[in-house]
């Protein structure tokens, strides 16, 4: 048996601190990446989206991480 690459699932993310990074398996949406805190509760919680990329995905990650009250 051969290990997932990294990144290919959930169980197989790419790590960006606690952030799990790993192919979309949505059809209705055209972006390949989907991230997602590891503490993600539910579809009001806002700790998740998708990316056209790994780089970009982490880009918006250090964006909600960097989110204080009061910024635009």
């Amino acid at each position: 048996m051969t290990a997932a690459a990294a990144g290919t699932t959930w169980s197989h993310p790419i790590w960006h601190r606690k952030w799990r990074i790993y192919v979309s398996d949505a059809p209705f949406i055209s972006d390949a990446w989907y991230f997602v805190h590891d503490d993600f509760d539910d579809e009001h919680d806002s700790r998740h989206g998708y990316a056209a990329t790994v780089e970009e995905a982490r880009e918006m990650i250090d964006e909600i991480d960097n989110w204080q009250p009061g910024d635009a």
